[in-house]
């Protein structure tokens, strides 16, 4: 075999190694992509089910006893709601007025703004909202709308 040949051969091997070397490169590239895409997938579900609400499911939250509360421009319908203490509810909002409200409720310390009040989220006129509440000890709580000053009502917990 004449050198010119042998060369031939080597570079034509040296550029199969290459393309081998590049394939695999690729493959353990798309196998990192996967495995850090496993990764972020299953740290996003152990998220979601460590901060999922703590009734469990939609099943759950149906068979909670409901109360009905119709939020106004400036006031609230009923400003009353009386529960059992110890028992878990479903509190239905309907925002029937034109302005966006909320509703907060003191938590169970009975003082608002101590990390373990129940707070909707905004309800812009004519949406609805859902929250679920428990209060272990009897008593009075209040609830507000944090929008408007002097909307709010009352939770008598027996």
């Amino acid at each position: 075999m004449t050198t010119r040949k042998q060369i031939k051969r080597q570079h034509r091997r040296q550029r199969e190694a290459d393309r081998r070397d590049l394939e695999h490169s690729r493959l353990r590239w798309t196998l990192l992509q996967l495995g850090a895409a496993a990764l972020i997938i299953g740290a996003v579900a152990a998220l979601a089910l460590v901060f999922a609400p703590w009734s469990g499911s939609g099943e759950a939250e149906a068979t909670l006893p409901a109360l009905s509360l119709s939020i106004g421009d400036n006031f609230f319908t009923p400003d009353t709601l009386t529960i059992q203490s110890g028992q878990k509810y479903r509190l239905d909002f309907r925002n029937q007025g034109r302005n966006t409200h909320d509703v907060w409720f003191a938590g169970p310390d009975n003082q608002s703004s101590t990390g373990d009040d129940i707070q909707s989220d905004p309800i812009d006129g004519g949406g609805a909202a859902i929250l679920k509440i428990k209060y272990d000890k009897p008593g009075t709580y209040h609830f507000v709308c944090t929008f408007h000053a002097g909307q709010g009502g009352t939770l008598i917990v027996q």
